[in-house]
């Protein structure tokens, strides 16, 4: 009986040591688990912000390119000319204004033909839009 009285100790003490283990197991993958997503997120995150420092560097380029453009002096002289109306000594600013033709002008008998009816305002137009309407 004394035999068999060790082997359920053992055998309850190799369970004990086994739900141990697994207890354990759990524990370590769940770790692991939350550090791949954490990996994984962060490998997005700098993918985005790799991404993003990219068209940074492009828009700089695109504004280095335009400020060489604007650096030459025949770039200003233009621009200046142009927008703001500058110009050199001695230099003499021609405008040539194109002119349009007046509109015609009514006749008279058309002008004594119109009714002479009082203007209304806006809500009053609504209000018989809305509430006195013709069926």
């Amino acid at each position: 009986m004394d035999q068999h009285k060790r082997a359920n100790v053992s055998l309850l003490g190799r369970r004990r040591v086994l739900a141990v283990n697994l207890v354990l197991l759990f524990l370590v993958a769940w770790g692991f688990a939350g550090e791949l997503a954490r990996n994984n997120s962060m490998k997005r995150d700098i993918a985005r912000l790799e991404e993003q420092a990219r068209k940074l560097e492009d828009d700089n380029f695109d504004i280095a390119q335009l400020g060489q453009k604007f650096a030459a002096t025949d770039a200003l002289e233009r621009e200046a000319r142009l927008n703001l109306g500058l110009q050199k000594p001695g230099e003499s600013v021609i405008i040539i204004k194109e002119t349009t033709p007046p509109p015609p002008a009514k006749p008279p008998e058309a002008a004594g033909s119109q009714e002479t009816r009082p203007r209304e305002s806006n809500a009053l137009k609504w209000w018989r839009y809305f509430f006195h309407r013709k069926s």
